[in-house]
């Protein structure tokens, strides 16, 4: 008989296969160092195969593809946002309009007005007082401060007509004894002053009369035949109205109206001076009728 023969390679650790069945090629894995740098040698043998079952980085592929998808659908959503349309406030005009302040006239024997202007502080604006009664009319375009003060000849501090804050319009009564003043305004912006001394030769307001406007007024003269007296009042802030009666002498006989909020009254009354004048104090909307009875 022939003698058997190994299939195969040789055995040993120098042989380059081992094992039977199938070979499988291995080669010798890269020797790992010592603490010197120096290699050692690997007892373990690197198999080509072994290549086949790492997994290959793919992450940075990953994650450009995700960026790119994240960057389309931030513009396909920034495209596709709504879009406001941005509308200007309108300020709608008010439906009120109102008078300005009724300001008498100084017509009649012995009536006299006395009148200033300016664009800032004034003082020692002289002027005379009868005694009887006196209507002050007050307009400025301030931006801030606005106050009237009149002194006697000595200087001494009479009476504070008004006090006010930004714009003003308004009418008072200012009753004086008989004698010289001087006005002294302090204003921040153009201000206008005028000083009515009314008389009995003035001709009275014919009737029925109505008059709307806001603030302070002082409306006359009127017949003593004319005894009845509405007034409607409305303030959007809670103001005050006191309606005051006044004699040409300048003094308050009646207060028949007064109120806050809304007021809405009316009156007859009897035994009115003649003539008589009707001074409205307001913060806010007012009408006023003057008739001679509530029926006409």
């Amino acid at each position: 008989m022939m003698p058997r023969t190994r299939r195969g390679g040789p055995k040993g650790a120098d042989a380059p296969f081992s094992g039977g069945g199938a070979a499988t090629a291995t080669l010798e894995g890269p020797a790992p160092e010592d603490g010197s740098g120096r290699q050692r040698k690997s007892r373990r043998r690197y198999d080509p195969a072994w290549d086949d079952w790492k997994r290959p980085r793919r992450w940075p592929g990953v994650l450009i593809t995700c960026l790119v998808v994240l960057g389309f659908l931030a513009a396909v959503a920034w495209h596709y946002r709504p879009h406001p349309h941005l509308h200007r406030a309108s300020i709608a005009p008010s439906a009120i309009h109102s008078l300005p302040p009724y300001v008498p006239g100084a017509v009649g024997t012995g009536a006299s007005v006395s009148a200033f202007a300016g664009k800032s502080n004034a003082s020692g604006l002289a002027f005379t007082a009868t005694g009887n009664l006196l209507l002050l009319h007050a307009k400025c375009v301030c931006t801030y401060s606005f106050v009237l003060t009149v002194t006697d000849p000595g200087g001494n501090l009479v009476t504070l007509p008004v006090t006010s804050s930004g714009y003003f319009n308004g009418t008072l009564s200012m009753p004086l004894k008989a004698g010289h003043y001087a006005l002294s305004v302090v204003a921040s912006g153009p201000w206008s002053v005028q000083l009515v001394q009314p008389t009995a030769a003035m001709p009275a307001i014919s009737t029925p009369f109505g008059y709307f406007s806001t603030g302070g007024s002082v409306i006359g003269p009127f017949s003593s035949a004319n005894q009845y007296l509405s007034l409607k009042f409305l303030s959007f802030s809670n103001g005050s109205v006191a309606m005051h009666l006044l004699n040409l002498q300048g003094a308050t006989v009646a207060t028949p109206f007064s109120g806050r909020g809304i007021v809405d009254k009316s009156a007859t009354i009897a035994g009115l001076p003649n003539p008589y004048y009707i001074e409205v104090d307001a913060n806010g909307y007012w009408v006023l009728n003057v008739r001679r009875s509530a029926a006409s």
